[in-house]
């Protein structure tokens, strides 16, 4: 699905009928073609496989509480998992799509520092 519509947007920024449809497409193109869009996409996909069976159990009348509980805990043990021993996996799929469609991709590894902006008055006098 992904690769249809990259291609889509990119003959719709080629052949646009309009210079808002040729800028919306390009929008939509360098967005989709970013390392937060694919992981984003990736972890969404992931979280909504695993909660997936506990919406569809909360919507049935006939759904004891215990079992309800069941699922929730059940649920909270994938998530859990899926953060502590699955990240990498999901991480190197995204890396993988990334590659694929020579999307960069930030060094992961890289040290975080917050910036600290100042703001000046610039006052005419």
């Amino acid at each position: 699905m992904y690769d249809a519509t990259i291609i889509v947007l990119e003959s719709i920024v080629q052949e646009g009928s309009s210079n808002s449809i040729h800028g919306e497409a390009s929008g939509c193109l360098i967005v989709m073609k970013s390392f937060e869009f694919i992981f984003i996409l990736y972890l969404m996909h992931k979280i909504m496989g695993i909660t997936d069976l506990l919406c569809r159990a909360l919507q049935q009348k006939s759904l004891e509480i215990l079992n309800a509980m069941d699922l929730v805990s059940i649920t909270k043990t994938l998530l859990q998992t899926l953060r502590n021993a699955r990240f990498d996996l999901l991480l190197t799929n995204v890396q993988s799509v990334c590659t694929k469609y020579e999307i960069d991709i930030p060094y992961i590894n890289a040290s975080y520092k917050k910036l600290q902006v100042v703001h000046v008055n610039n006052k005419v006098q």
